[in-house]
């Protein structure tokens, strides 16, 4: 972002120099072609009002020239800065909302890239949990599901009988089942 910033500068510091200097480059290679009598008509002549006008009039335009090209290179460097930025705090969040895919982003500018790769490690670990996560929830709920079954059966054979000692047998071997599978997924 510093080498961005510093051509930033260097390119309106340029453009500034170039429009304020080659306006009077220009004049004074005039002058110096120009014929020594014809010359000093031209020196008489700004020795007047009008010729002081005159000058004034021009080094305010190229000031304002050197104004507007040096505003129109800023805003295209600063587009150039704040689009990729912008860019990665959309990907910021939408990792944040939960999007586990971000795409790689390329701005040319190195720190801004380096960023973005960290968004999209971050978004490739994230992937990466949430799938050994329902990995571990689908194994847990296999291996609940026969044991749970198991006691469904038990708890329906206590229901259906009328004979009470089974039923007292029966529920005993239902209230160890459920400890069995408490002490087993713990």
């Amino acid at each position: 972002m510093r080498a961005a910033l510093m051509r930033m500068l260097m390119l309106a510091a340029g453009w500034v120099i170039a429009i304020l200097v080659v306006p009077g480059v220009v004049l004074g290679l005039w002058f110096i072609t120009r014929p020594r009598a014809r010359l000093q008509g031209i020196l008489d002549s700004l020795q007047g009002g009008r010729g002081i006008v005159l000058i004034i009039a021009v080094g305010v335009l190229e000031a304002c020239v050197a104004l507007l090209i040096a505003r129109a290179i800023a805003r295209r460097q600063a587009s150039r800065l704040t689009t990729p930025i912008t860019a990665l705090a959309e990907q910021a969040e939408r990792l944040g909302a939960g999007e586990s895919r971000i795409a790689r982003l390329d701005s040319g500018i190195p720190e801004i890239d380096q960023i973005g790769e960290v968004l999209v490690h971050s978004s490739a670990d994230l992937t990466r949990q949430l799938a050994q996560q329902r990995d571990f929830a689908a194994d847990a709920s296999h291996q609940l599901r026969t044991p749970l079954t198991a006691l469904l059966m038990r708890l329906d054979e206590i229901a259906a009988t009328q004979d009470l000692d089974a039923a007292h047998e029966e529920a005993g071997i239902a209230i160890d089942q459920v400890v069995q599978i408490g002490r087993a997924h713990v």
